[in-house]
């Protein structure tokens, strides 16, 4: 079974995790991971050019053309653009909760700082 994968914006992307594990575990194929979520980088998976022509030379991928059109986004587009929204919106929602938690793991020593320098006037000001 050929693995496909997504030529788009001038990059040749791995979206499927399986198919990541097996071009490395079995071709030896590193690429790039360029997605990421508030804490641990994940798919896709960007391939250099010269991986993707020896891949292709051995019959192991396939790779789809993916175009942007600029016509109106099919059901398929908007729910991807949908969810797409509801995890950025998630992933600062969780980002600024983890951050909310460091800083008041850390306010005492703040604090502590401001008045040894003599900088009391946002210590005094109240939300």
């Amino acid at each position: 079974m050929a693995i496909d994968l997504i030529f788009f914006n001038d990059g040749i992307l791995v979206f499927d995790v399986e198919h990541w594990i097996e071009l490395r575990k079995t071709y030896r194929i590193i690429g790039e991971i360029i997605g990421n979520t508030a804490f641990v980088p994940s798919l896709p998976l960007k391939i250099n050019p010269e991986e993707v022509l020896l891949l292709l030379d051995k019959g192991i991928v396939n790779v789809l053309r993916i175009t942007s059109a600029n016509s109106d986004p099919t059901v398929s587009q908007q729910k991807l653009m949908h969810f797409e929204n509801e995890l950025l919106q998630s992933q600062t929602t969780e980002y600024k909760k983890s951050r909310r938690i460091q800083l008041e793991s850390m306010l005492d020593k703040i604090v502590a700082k401001r008045r040894e320098t003599g900088d009391t006037s946002a210590l005094l000001k109240k939300s």
